[in-house]
C-alpha cells in the first residue's frame, strides 16, 4: 500500500514548520526530579489556539555534550480548551486508583 500524503481530511499534509509555531504560554513542572513536564499554549501558523504537554527526561548518558542534559521524549499534542476537563478528570481518576 503506497502512502499518498494525505491526512483524514483529504487535503495533503505539509510538513511541519517550527517558525510557524507561537508559543503564548509555557508552564513547567519537575515532580520527580528527573523529568520536565511542559505545558504549553500555542497556536500553529495563525490556527486556532490549542495546548501540548511534552515530557523531558534527564539525559543518563555519561558521555553526552553537556548542551543534552536533557531529551525530549514523545508529547500530546492539539489539546482544545475544552477537551482539558475531560483529560484533567481522567488523570485525577488514574492518580485516585488504587493500584497506583
Amino acid at each position: 500500500m503506497a502512502y499518498n500524503n494525505q491526512n483524514n481530511s483529504g487535503k495533503p499534509e505539509s510538513k511541519y514548520d517550527k517558525s510557524k509555531d507561537t508559543v503564548f504560554a509555557k508552564y513547567s513542572c519537575n515532580p520527580s526530579g528527573k523529568k520536565y513536564f511542559n505545558i504549553e499554549v500555542y497556536s500553529y501558523d495563525g490556527g486556532a489556539t490549542k495546548i501540548r504537554i511534552r515530557q523531558t527526561a534527564a539525559n543518563t548518558n555519561p558521555n553526552a555534550d553537556a548542551n543534552k542534559k536533557w531529551i525530549n521524549l514523545p508529547g500530546i499534542s492539539g489539546l482544545k480548551k475544552e477537551e482539558l476537563p475531560g483529560l484533567i478528570d481522567c488523570l485525577q481518576k488514574a492518580l485516585n486508583c488504587p493500584d497506583l
